[in-house]
């Protein structure tokens, strides 16, 4: 009877854990491993703030400040959205249905937080950057420091990649 009982406390307790850990641990895989960007339309932002990078944050969040220092530090015009108060601001941030800040768009590009992997790629791709003017904001990464090292003395059918040093595959004229 000892036993039927244990065994019945220990199906209850595992049935809680997972009732109300299942959650958590969804939350957690969701922050951890989301993409670094989400393809999308949003022109309309665009439209409204009259530039092609817009930053959706908040005064005190310092990694909208990071941001915000990053575009200004590399020239990159940007529409600093702020959404602390309401208004027009807050109300395009809100349908973006996103929670926390910031929210940085490039192009077809929304990346949420401050990844700068994702936003040089963003920069280049969405042509808001070129790869010439990205490479010296990766220019702490060790691959790029390496890189910076080439010269310009490296053939033409010699090209490789900057991150992999493994020949593009792309086929680019």
């Amino acid at each position: 009877m000892r036993n039927f009982v244990v065994g019945i406390g220990v199906s209850i307790l595992c049935f809680l854990v997972g009732l109300y850990g299942f959650p958590l641990a969804a939350q957690t895989w969701k922050n951890w491993f989301q993409a670094p960007t989400v393809l999308g339309n949003y022109q309309s932002h665009f439209n409204a703030t009259g530039r092609t990078v817009v930053v959706y944050g908040t005064q005190e969040c310092p990694y909208c400040q990071k941001a915000r220092a990053y575009f200004s530090a590399r020239g990159i015009a940007f529409a600093d959205e702020r959404v602390e108060k309401p208004g027009s601001a807050r109300e395009r941030f809100d349908a973006l249905k996103l929670d926390g800040v910031p929210v940085i768009l490039i192009g077809q590009h929304l990346i949420h937080g401050f990844d700068v992997k994702a936003i040089d790629y963003a920069l280049v791709e969405s042509s808001v950057a070129s790869p010439v003017a990205v490479i010296p904001m990766l220019s702490n990464t060790p691959a790029i420091a390496h890189a910076s090292s080439w010269g310009s003395h490296q053939p033409a059918s010699d090209k490789t990649t900057l991150e992999t040093q493994q020949p593009l595959t792309s086929n680019l004229h």
